[in-house]
């Protein structure tokens, strides 16, 4: 059902991606990062495109957010035929275990920062 992303839709996927997060986040929004097999370029036709958003929000009140991403998700899914995840991370969490966790070590390791600073 979905396709391989050429570059150029990739491009206008990360940056359609920022501005969703940017307007769903406002200044909340501390990193937006691309994982997976589309950062590390081993992707294949049933590869999903993975972003990880990094953000102030306390983890309690993530959850808040989880509709609004999943309408951001889907949206994105279907307009360029590939599926769209996006996960929120609190900043504390991220922070406090980028060297302890293999998931939050991966995302420092082999992700690529689409907005703010690794």
């Amino acid at each position: 059902m979905f396709n391989n992303m050429k570059i150029e839709q990739l491009q206008n996927l990360k940056k359609e991606v920022e501005v969703a997060v940017k307007l769903l986040l406002g200044e909340k929004l501390r990193k937006l990062i691309l994982y997976g097999s589309y950062a590390r370029g081993d992707f294949h036709n049933d590869s999903d495109v993975d972003f990880a958003v990094v953000t102030d929000i306390e983890l309690e009140q993530i959850n808040i957010f989880d509709e609004k991403l999943a309408e951001i998700c889907l949206e994105l899914s279907l307009k360029y035929d590939v599926v769209v995840t996006i996960i929120l991370i609190s900043e504390k969490n991220f922070n406090g275990y980028c060297d302890i966790l293999p998931y939050y070590r991966n995302l420092v390791k082999e992700g690529i920062p689409v907005y703010g600073i690794q």
